[in-house]
């Protein structure tokens, strides 16, 4: 982004850091593990060249991206990824992708260039709203799925101490709420992951999530 690397070599590097890393995938961990490599790696590409231009699609690719990252590394260690995990993944990291594209609409000035910058981006600033709206919706859906599979016969198998399940429960509300009354008083950064990493009240939810997952 800097322009310091030419686009040549960048293209160059991008072969064959591509080339090696597919090598690896296919050779040393599985062939599966490389497959869903080879997926990522066009989906990736994609969503940057063109589909990262189309609103809704965009959101819901990088969500599916983070959450094949799961997948992957399910595979990599030779570990089932249920489909709980996934479902739960799949509306979290939705709910994140919203508050990112939620907290640029929001903080976008009025000049001609960042309405044409969101305009190639397939929204208007009109459409933060709805964005909101979806965003916090597929939030409290991941905390649903994970309330749905407290209930279900899979968790008896794995934990002993439901209890200590529905605490979570709570503490994902409480964390996805106050995600979304920062984003609305334009207190978040533009990459909620990232604010995530840097947050105190992240990481302390962080702590007694993996307590209380013990605790289980």
């Amino acid at each position: 982004a800097s322009g310091q690397l030419s686009i040549s070599r960048a293209l160059l590097l991008t072969v064959t850091l591509g080339a090696l890393s597919l090598l690896t995938a296919f050779l040393a961990l599985s062939p599966q593990f490389g497959l869903i490599l080879v997926l990522y790696l066009v989906a990736s590409g994609c969503y940057s060249l063109w589909l990262k231009r189309i609103a809704i699609v965009d959101v819901l690719l990088l969500a599916s991206l983070y959450t094949t990252r799961i997948l992957a590394g399910g595979l990599a260690v030779d570990v089932p990824v249920s489909e709980w995990l996934i479902a739960f993944s799949m509306f979290l990291f939705t709910s994140l992708a919203f508050a990112k594209r939620y907290v640029e609409l929001t903080s976008l000035d009025e000049n001609a260039a960042d309405v044409l910058a969101v305009r190639r981006r397939g929204y208007q600033r009109a459409d933060s709203g709805i964005i909101e709206t979806m965003g916090m919706t597929a939030g409290y859906l991941a905390v649903l799925v994970l309330a749905l599979y407290i209930n279900s016969k899979e968790m008896f198998e794995l934990y002993h101490n439901n209890w200590a399940l529905w605490i979570i429960c709570v503490l994902l509300l409480y964390w996805l709420s106050r995600l979304w009354l920062l984003a609305k008083r334009g207190q978040l950064p533009d990459d909620p992951v990232l604010f995530a990493i840097k947050d105190r009240t992240s990481w302390l939810i962080a702590a007694l999530v993996a307590t209380l997952l013990l605790l289980a």
